[in-house]
């Protein structure tokens, strides 16, 4: 998705989206590039792939400018509930650079490097998923603790 805001992706299959010898990294069943708001994910299976979901906010939240040009900008309001990222090879979740999201109910097994999320930007938000015999979680961030 590119610039993408007010979709419902919903109950498909998208697995094994995974690039041979790089590992995984940044290979993802889905991936949201540059200010995708506003989109709810639910009931999707993006199992055995790199990143089950990828999203880069885009070179506006990257930081060359002043701090309140930033604000609304990059990922904005995305829900993600109900899908099943087990079996990644890195992350079930990166969503760096990303604001007010809500991830509920999700699954994320044998998440090989780390437990399966880096977190957004911003104030903590409710995070809830079975996360069974990963790596350590990552939250990617010094405002959560790594616990292992």
């Amino acid at each position: 998705m590119w610039r993408s805001s007010d979709n419902m992706v919903g109950r498909n299959a998208l697995d094994s989206c995974i690039r041979g010898y790089s590992h995984g990294h940044d290979s993802a069943g889905i991936l949201m590039f540059e200010q995708c708001c506003n989109n709810t994910f639910g009931e999707n299976s993006v199992t055995h792939g790199g990143e089950g979901f990828f999203a880069f906010a885009g070179e506006e939240a990257l930081g060359e400018h002043e701090a309140d040009w930033y604000k609304g900008r990059g990922h904005v309001g995305n829900s993600i509930q109900h899908n099943d990222s087990s079996y990644a090879a890195v992350h079930g979740f990166e969503l760096t650079f990303s604001i007010e999201y809500h991830i509920t109910l999700n699954r994320l097994v044998d998440v090989t490097v780390h437990g399966g999320a880096r977190a957004p930007r911003g104030p903590p938000r409710p995070f809830s998923a079975t996360i069974r015999r990963s790596g350590s979680l990552d939250l990617g961030s010094d405002d959560h603790p790594n616990p292992t």
